[in-house]
């Protein structure tokens, strides 16, 4: 169920996308450990649990930030991280170029969750579209 609704995310997310990309340089990150990286990622699970206005959005987006930078293959913070920018967009942002930013940049935290994927990120970089590369996720 779950793979199914970051897939339905992503997918979505990658119609609208215009194709712009921003990938991490391979190496380009410092790696820790996957037992502190997953303690990471459960403080801002919880974290998100706990947003209940603007500022718990913006803490959550911050700590899943925090996980990526240490874990840049961890496709749950990808996900989570790209929603709670869609919650930011449509629950706390007020203008509508805020909205907008809000949402573009969840579009493309869900392609940096797709580009986890070896096949997809190859037809990626092989020149592919976004939608048509996720149709084989």
């Amino acid at each position: 169920m779950k793979r199914i609704y970051v897939l339905g995310v992503i997918i979505i997310s990658g119609a609208f996308l215009s194709g712009c990309l921003s990938v991490p340089k391979p190496g380009s990150v410092e790696r820790i450990g996957p037992e502190q990286a997953e303690i990471s990622l459960a403080q801002a699970m919880a974290l998100q649990d706990k947003a209940v206005d603007r500022a718990g959005v913006l803490k959550s987006i911050a700590a899943f930030e925090a996980v990526l930078a240490d874990d840049p293959e961890n496709i749950e913070a990808w996900a989570r991280l790209a929603n709670m920018h869609i919650l930011l967009g449509a629950a706390y942002e007020s203008t509508v170029s805020a909205k907008r930013e809000a949402y573009r940049k969840a579009m493309q935290l869900c392609v940096q969750a797709m580009l986890t994927d070896p096949a997809f990120a190859a037809e990626i970089k092989n020149g592919a579209m976004v939608w048509e590369a996720a149709a084989g996720l």
